[in-house]
């Protein structure tokens, strides 16, 4: 898509920063394509779900695995608020079906049972 848009978000600063240069050396036509918001990735998707905007064919989700079912919860607009998926969207998620690699009793490891 010619007017295709992509928000990225990444909470550490150090990777933030990484990110934002990779971006502006990107030719102008892709660079100009990508925001990058910084800071608690929940927040800000229920931020957006408050909000009359745009809504996303792919949400990708590549965080911190004990909040993925929130990630989940807030792309398809669940307890109420607007959906952030588009209809016949896809989601995306990054690792879901590695929960056997993490120790029993690990918190990433319940949350990706829980996200599956």
């Amino acid at each position: 898509k010619a007017d295709a848009h992509v928000d990225t978000l990444e909470f550490d600063d150090v990777i933030a920063k990484a990110a934002q240069k990779i971006f502006d050396a990107c030719e102008p036509k892709v660079g100009n394509a990508i925001t990058l918001h910084q800071g608690d990735a929940v927040a800000w998707m229920a931020k957006m779900a408050e909000r009359n905007g745009p809504t996303y064919d792919i949400i990708f989700i590549d965080a911190d695995k004990e909040n993925y079912v929130a990630y989940y919860d807030l792309a398809m607009g669940k307890d109420g608020r607007r959906p952030l998926l588009s209809e016949n969207g896809v989601i995306l998620a990054d690792n879901s079906l590695s929960a056997l690699l993490y120790d029993q009793g690990d918190e990433r490891r319940v949350a990706l049972h829980k996200f599956n």
